[in-house]
Parts: C-alpha cells; structure tokens; sequence
C-alpha cells in the first residue's frame, strides 16, 4: 500500500509510516528538510488558490495499489488536493484527513479547510475515493491518558499509524472462524 503524505502535517504522518514495512510512503511538500526519499517538490505559493492553479502533474507513473493520501486541511497546500486526486484517480485511493480545532485557526485558514473537507465528502459521495477518513485531533488526545507537551504532535500521529495500520492489519486477514455456512 501507498501513503502519500501532503503538507507539513501530512508528511509528518506519514514518516510513522515509514516504520511499517508494508508501505511506501511518498512525500509532497515545497520543501525537503528531512531529506526523504521519494519526496515530490511543489513550488511555494502565497495562497490556497495559487497552489491550485499553479499545480504541475506530479511524477507517480511507478505508483500502483491502493493509496492514501494524508492531509490537514488548513495549510495552503492542501489547494493542489483536487489536482492530486485526479492524477491518481485510476489507484483506489484513501484519504486520511486530519480535521484541525477550527476555533484556533485564521479566517482563511477555516475557509479553506471548509472548502477541503466539503470537496473530499462529495468525492466520497461520489465514489471518486474509496475510503474517507476524518480524524479530529482532539478527540485523538481523548484517547492517550497522557501527552507529553514535549512529544505531543508525534505522540498524536503514532497513534494514528498504528491504528490506521491495524484496521489495514485486519481488513487483509482471513478471520479464523466465521458465521458463513
């Protein structure tokens, strides 16, 4: 399986990916600070439209499989979301969205999550992607008994690998016994 980690967020979680041999994990960023393989460069943008108009095709010809795409919907980035989809629209393709506390976000920065987020449920509507996957973060810290301030952002996308991870563990295993005759 694929994971294509879009944004900072995005390829954040997608790194704890990385530790799991069953994936290949892709990277799309304007910037490669941590030096990873398989990582996409998208030229910088002032805003959540330019990144959508500017959009050049990515190379992903060797990509085959299922795919999911992980992304937060307040970053600028997140504007070539729609592009990106429909460059892999032949995969059967996931999308992971991380749903941000929208009471600490800018004005722009809740439009353009709206705009996201209500255009990943209508390709989910529609077919257009298999699986739609919205996680909210705080409820995710609801989960952990302690976060550590320190630790806190790898602390939240740790559990959401492993979880993410085990619903795929599980979803590709023959159960033992079953209920059919």
């Amino acid at each position: 399986m694929n994971i294509v980690g879009l944004g900072g967020p995005g390829c954040r979680i997608a790194e704890e990916f990385e530790n799991f041999p069953q994936y290949k994990v892709f990277f799309v960023d304007t910037n490669n600070k941590k030096k990873h393989k398989n990582f996409f460069k998208v030229k910088e943008c002032s805003s959540h439209q330019e990144y959508e108009e500017k959009y050049k095709p990515l190379n992903f010809k060797n990509m085959k499989g299922e795919t999911t795409v992980v992304l937060a919907g307040t970053g600028n980035i997140s504007g070539i979301i729609l592009r990106l989809l429909e460059q892999l629209k032949e995969l059967k393709l996931r999308v992971l969205y991380i749903k941000p506390d929208t009471s600490s976000v800018s004005k722009d920065e809740n439009k353009a999550e709206r705009l996201v987020f209500g255009v990943l449920q209508e390709y989910a509507r529609s077919n257009l992607i298999d699986r739609l996957y919205v996680v909210s973060n705080a409820e995710m810290e609801n989960v952990l008994e302690q976060v550590s301030i320190k630790n806190y952002w790898q602390d939240l996308n740790r559990v959401l690998t492993t979880t993410y991870h085990m619903l795929n563990v599980f979803e590709n295993t023959e159960p033992i016994l079953s209920t059919a005759i």
